[in-house]
């Protein structure tokens, strides 16, 4: 199936709504004939009555009665159209919600996009979970803030407090929109230690090494999170964050 939607993605249709939920053989909308033209799933097929939501097809035929009918359909995951699609795909910018995420297997930020299909882009697709874009300055300033906030919350190291009792909680961290003193302080730290670095954005491989050679690197910027009566206590017992 794969091998054929990458073959055949020019051929690819959309189930729409149009028409009765109870219709066993749903309408499409194909790229070639436009969003206004209902297409089917020609009665011969395994997949007529099935209706998946996107199929490739290779022939096009209409009936005497004006009705367009495909065949050689194949069901196709949607999925398959953002790693095979190309040019065809495109994608917003990361969105706020969900929120960025930390990708232990990988050492890296992940946040979610909206795809798009098409000439036009005109097709939206489930949101994607993709690696935080830092190809310029803006994306790369964005990755530090959401790196910054989700070292806080301890969604990085573990080994670190999340529960708000030992934390100041902020809709700033939650959104990932660093503007008080304290989180631009721990952001401009962590740029100094890529630059050092030669990096564009930090890793936890980077701040595991910063720390054999300073244990109290960023701890008096991370402790400025921390309510009053924690602060010895992970200062002495939980600081560097193990892996």
């Amino acid at each position: 199936r794969k091998v054929i939607t990458n073959e055949e993605l020019g051929g690819l249709t959309d189930l729409q709504k149009m028409g009765k939920l109870t219709e066993k053989n749903r309408p499409y909308i194909t790229l070639s004939l436009g969003p206004n033209v209902p297409v089917y799933i020609h009665p011969s097929s395994y997949l007529s009555g099935v209706n998946p939501k996107y199929i490739v097809y290779s022939e096009i035929v209409q009936n005497d009665k004006g009705r367009y009918y495909m065949k050689g359909v194949c069901a196709v995951d949607d999925s398959w159209l953002c790693a095979y699609g190309g040019s065809l795909v495109d994608y917003s910018k990361p969105l706020k919600e969900p929120t960025p995420v930390f990708n232990e297997k990988k050492d890296r930020l992940d946040c979610f996009v909206l795809p798009s299909y098409g000439e036009n882009h005109e097709w939206k697709l489930p949101f994607k979970r993709v690696e935080y874009p830092h190809y310029d300055e803006k994306d790369c300033q964005n990755y530090l803030n959401w790196f910054a906030s989700l070292f806080i919350q301890g969604k990085i190291f573990t080994s670190l407090p999340t529960r708000s009792e030992m934390l100041h909680s902020s809709k700033e961290l939650r959104q990932g929109n660093i503007v008080s003193k304290k989180a631009l302080s721990m952001v401009d730290t962590l740029r100094r230690l890529c630059r050092k670095d030669g990096a564009s954005v930090p890793t936890k491989k980077m701040l595991l090494a910063a720390w054999k050679k300073d244990k109290t690197f960023l701890l008096k910027e991370y402790l400025g999170f921390v309510q009053q009566n924690y602060r010895e206590k992970i200062a002495t017992t939980m600081w560097p964050p193990k892996e």
